[in-house]
């Protein structure tokens, strides 16, 4: 049979993170190229006000922060407007790395399948279509201070599969 191989999951999820970043960036009017670029400057830094019809989906919205802030556009891409907010403020104070955050979300590592990752299982710019790996939690769950969206959607999935349901203080 041609049935995909458990050894397979760490590239499906890495290559639905890769499909969801350009999916999103091209929603947001952004040139996906600007993902690949290690100093690149988020458009809503440099642009200034958009034109009124732009519309991108409500929950990739650019918040305050994101227009104020000076930030890798690769940033804009979740559908999680305080978990924007959130690593972008961090990221501005030093207090992490984002290209190690990048490196966890979208690197592929067949060796460690408990690595830190995001999946998406959906439509990329739907909150619901994103979960976090337990991995994920523990090492970047500080980054979820007032964004309860996450945990709820990772739970729902892990729910739909008859996993535990992760508990997490988020506020």
């Amino acid at each position: 049979m041609n049935a995909p191989r458990i050894s397979q999951l760490p590239l499906l999820i890495s290559l639905n993170v890769a499909i969801a970043v350009a999916n999103n960036a091209t929603l947001l009017g952004f040139d996906r190229a600007l993902m690949c670029i290690d100093e690149a400057i988020s458009p809503f830094n440099i642009n200034g006000p958009f034109t009124a019809d732009y519309n991108p989906p409500r929950a990739l919205e650019p918040t305050e922060v994101q227009k104020t802030v000076l930030h890798h556009p690769w940033l804009d891409i979740f559908p999680f407007p305080k978990f924007r907010d959130n690593v972008i403020l961090a990221a501005d104070a030093e207090l992490l790395d984002d290209g190690e955050l990048c490196e966890d979300i979208s690197e592929i590592n067949y060796e460690n399948v408990e690595k830190p990752s995001l999946i998406v299982w959906g439509d990329s710019s739907v909150p619901n279509s994103w979960e976090a790996s337990p991995w994920f939690l523990r090492k970047w769950g500080w980054l979820l201070q007032g964004c309860p969206e996450l945990i709820e959607t990772t739970n729902r999935w892990r729910q739909s599969r008859g996993e535990r349901l992760l508990k997490w203080n988020n506020e």
